[in-house]
């Protein structure tokens, strides 16, 4: 049945996970951690081989979860400087804040300045935040930041396949191994994690190929938005309905 070819393909994506992160060679981790997110997207008419078909799964679940991955990154950071935010008439501290509620104030000009202001004794936080905050002055920035992530996953999932064929097909020793397999295990991780949270919250999700496909469209949901004609202050409406 459907929902046991489901269970199986997720299961063996943790089983493929484990037998990776137990590895001792980069090499028998990298095929490992592949062939888990093979079993994950070959449900999926995708691409027309084995790598386009991961890396058009993959790319767009990854993409979603970039702004995410940073605010939850910032708002550690910034937790330890015990500095406050503004949301909704209330005062927050930034560690018990939600990603929206971190956007939200990140892109707002007076408390991006003001947040910055405060991390003038931390200079590579104060960089990396302050990049960030300039790609949320405006939805169409936003969008850029978001579009060139997804190209940048797509040029680097297709060098692990690379890597993969070499190990598989030719018994090559790649140079790079180290690199890819940190960029692989947090892919399968961040996919699984994902899928779980679908899973989760939505209770007529019939398998990973669904995943995958509404993935797709929820990003091309946000891009669009992003980069929509509209006036006001909801083209982010979607984004920030997919931060937490």
């Amino acid at each position: 049945s459907s929902q046991t070819e489901t269970r199986d393909r997720i299961f063996s994506a943790f089983r493929l996970y484990r037998q990776g992160t137990g590895a001792n060679m980069f090499d028998n981790k990298l095929v490992n951690w592949w062939t888990g997110l093979e079993y994950l997207t070959s449900g999926g008419k995708t691409g027309r081989d084995i790598g386009e078909t991961v890396k058009n799964a993959l790319a767009p679940t990854l993409a979603l979860t970039y702004l995410p991955k940073h605010l939850v990154a910032f708002r550690s950071a910034l937790a330890a400087l015990n500095i406050e935010i503004q949301y909704a008439e209330k005062v927050i501290k930034i560690k018990h804040c939600s990603n929206s509620e971190l956007y939200t104030a990140l892109k707002d000009p007076v408390q991006s300045a003001a947040i910055l202001g405060k991390c003038s004794s931390e200079p590579y936080l104060w960089k990396h935040l302050s990049a960030f905050t300039e790609a949320l002055k405006s939805p169409s920035h936003t969008a850029a930041l978001i579009k060139a992530h997804d190209r940048r996953i797509r040029w680097q999932i297709e060098r692990i396949y690379r890597a993969r064929c070499d190990i598989v097909h030719a018994g090559r020793q790649v140079v790079t191994a180290s690199l890819l397999c940190a960029n692989l295990e947090f892919y399968l991780r961040m996919t699984l994690k994902s899928m779980l949270k679908s899973f989760s919250n939505v209770a007529t999700l019939m398998g990973p190929a669904e995943f995958f496909e509404r993935q797709r469209y929820q990003l091309g949901q946000v891009l669009q938005e992003l980069q929509s004609e509209k006036k006001g202050d909801k083209k982010d409406a979607l984004l920030i309905a997919s931060l937490d």
